[in-house]
């Protein structure tokens, strides 16, 4: 399990390479819920005030994959530099149907967590190297 502690610390380690890159961000997007806890500990560090949140959840069925948008008020970010955060990167389907549906000035894409045969590369990842089957639970998911 990832504590609390891990994920400040994760993300603190994540801004520190975003930093470096020096990505002019002007917004950070993320998801709810959980993530809510991590985008804070990144706009921290990188001293963004403006998160705008998405309420968007995936499911899965046998082998069909749906989202679902709960979101009440659509936004436009085309005018942003835009950092997308998202939990664990695994099938990119909540990443697809977001970059299919909004548009963006530019975007990066930051996750704590990637695996190995996800289709899409993020940006920004504290740790890439997570097996297909590897299940990750949060202490704060708990």
């Amino acid at each position: 399990m990832i504590t609390n502690e891990q994920v400040k610390k994760y993300s603190e380690i994540l801004s520190k390479s975003i930093k470096k890159d020096k990505y002019e961000v002007e917004m950070i997007l993320t998801i709810t819920k959980w993530w809510l806890i991590p985008t804070y500990y990144i706009a921290k560090q990188l001293n963004i005030k403006c998160i705008e949140v998405l309420n968007i959840n995936s499911y899965v069925g046998t082998e069909i994959w749906w989202i679902i948008e709960h979101t009440q008020f659509k936004k436009d970010f085309s005018k942003y530099n835009i950092l997308i955060i998202d939990d664990l990167v695994d099938t990119w389907k909540t990443i697809e149907y977001i970059l299919k549906n909004y548009k963006f000035k530019t975007y990066k894409i930051a996750t704590l967590f990637h695996k190995k045969d996800s289709i899409i590369e993020p940006n920004y990842c504290y740790d890439r190297n997570l097996p297909k089957d590897k299940w990750i639970e949060f202490e704060y998911e708990v």
